[in-house]
């Protein structure tokens, strides 16, 4: 894991990098970028010093007394979102991932956040298109737009890898039929 801190539309922000194994045959480790808001935001210094359940934890506090506003709430999910996929949970991670993109404040960065989750979950096909619907909505544009890169790749190559088994699966099939034994 590996934390940097960006300024972003004048939002103190932290990059926070999730590696994620790409090939189980080559263990090449991807990098997928998530970034949290406002750092001082009662429980992101946590999840930016990778103390991701103490954040998580601190957050749901920030959550529960936030209320119905808007400007509070926003960040407070979309931070819950990183600490929860950091955390592997993605259970919870959906739930604020979703909330935090239904919030409709700086939505680019939820956008791009929730990308990382469903990859991290598995769902590289989901997560292009968060990452493409992040850049079309902006405030991670960077962010995305490297996420975005790095997963098509990824999905490119489970394609060809699945084309190669197909292959091979038809051309053993293939042979069967020709065994009479």
């Amino acid at each position: 894991m590996n934390l940097s801190r960006t300024n972003l539309t004048g939002l103190a922000a932290a990059a926070i990098t999730i590696g994620l194994f790409t090939a189980p045959a080559t263990a090449e480790e991807v990098a997928f970028k998530l970034q949290t808001t406002d750092r001082a935001m009662y429980g992101t210094r946590q999840v930016d010093d990778g103390e991701f359940a103490a954040g998580a934890q601190r957050l749901e506090r920030m959550l529960s007394l936030a209320g119905s506003s808007r400007s509070l709430r926003q960040p407070a999910l979309n931070d819950l979102c990183v600490a929860y996929t950091m955390l592997r949970d993605f259970e919870a991670a959906q739930a604020r991932c979703e909330a935090s993109v239904e919030n409709g404040r700086d939505t680019g960065r939820a956008l791009n956040n929730r990308g990382v989750m469903r990859i991290a979950a598995g769902d590289y096909e989901g997560g292009v298109q968060d990452f493409a619907a992040a850049l079309e909505a902006g405030g991670a544009r960077a962010a995305a737009s490297e996420n975005l890169m790095r997963a098509q790749q990824r999905v490119a190559e489970m394609r060809a890898d699945d084309s190669r088994e197909r292959t091979a699966d038809a051309n053993q099939a293939t042979e069967l039929d020709g065994f009479d034994g």
